[in-house]
C-alpha cells in the first residue's frame, strides 16, 4: 500500500508551481499545483484509480498536478435566483469545454487528465471514488484564498477569489502530465480558440 504522506512529505502544504495565469480566449484563470498529503489523499479518495495507474504508482502519484480554475462571472454566485442559476450553467459549460480540450490533447499525448463536475465533486472521465472533491478545502489549501460563509439552516463556505470575490466560479482539473507540457496544451487550445473566434465559429 503507497502512502500519500510518504510521496509528498517533503512538501506538507502543497507546492505551487505555475501561478494564477489567464487562458484569455476561455476567460479562465488557473493555477498548477503539486498537493500536499492532505490534499492528495483526498484525490485518491476521489480517484482511485491513480493508486494503479502505472507499474511505478509512487513516482505517479508524486507527479500529480492540480490545476484549480476560476472564473469571472456576471453576477454574485451566491444569490439564488434564476440568473445565478443560469450564469452558474454558462460557467459550468465553458470549463468543461476548456477541460475537456486540455485532457482530449494530453489523452493524445499518452498522458493522463481529468475534470471534476463542480455540482457533484466526480471526476468525468475517470472511475469516481467513494469520496467526492471539495473545491473550497482544496483552494483554501492550495491558494490561501478565503472563504464566506452562507446560508443560515444548512450553511457552507464559498472561497472568495482576491479580484472576484464570491462572483467568481471555481473548478478544477488533474493531470500526471509533465509541468511543460500542460502549459503547452493550455497555450495550444487558447491559440485554437481564439482563431476560432477570429472566424465566427464560437459560441458568442
Amino acid at each position: 500500500m503507497i502512502s500519500s504522506d510518504d510521496v509528498v512529505r517533503s512538501r506538507p502544504s502543497g507546492e505551487m508551481v505555475n501561478p494564477p495565469t489567464m487562458c484569455p480566449s476561455y476567460d479562465i484563470e488557473f493555477s498548477v499545483h503539486r498537493p500536499g498529503p492532505l490534499l492528495l489523499r483526498d484525490i485518491l479518495g476521489a480517484i482511485p484509480s491513480l493508486r494503479t495507474k502505472t507499474p511505478n504508482a509512487a513516482s505517479e502519484l508524486t507527479n500529480v498536478l492540480v490545476v484549480p480554475t476560476f472564473q469571472p462571472s456576471n453576477t454574485d454566485l451566491i444569490d439564488y435566483g434564476r440568473g445565478a442559476e443560469e450564469e452558474k450553467d454558462r460557467l459550468l459549460e465553458n470549463f468543461v469545454s476548456w477541460g475537456n480540450e486540455v485532457v482530449r490533447k494530453l489523452t493524445g499525448r499518452q498522458l493522463w487528465g481529468d475534470i471534476v463536475d463542480p455540482c457533484s465533486g466526480q471526476v468525468i472521465h475517470s472511475t469516481p471514488g467513494p469520496s467526492t472533491y471539495n473545491e473550497v478545502d482544496a483552494c483554501q489549501q492550495l491558494l490561501k484564498y478565503k472563504t464566506h460563509r452562507v446560508g443560515n439552516v444548512f450553511p457552507c463556505a464559498v472561497i472568495s477569489h482576491p479580484r472576484w470575490a464570491t462572483s467568481s466560479y471555481p473548478a478544477t482539473l488533474f493531470t500526471t502530465a509533465p509541468l511543460a507540457t500542460l502549459l503547452e496544451v493550455i497555450r495550444e487550445i487558447d491559440e485554437e480558440h481564439t482563431h476560432q473566434a477570429q472566424l465566427g465559429l464560437t459560441a458568442p
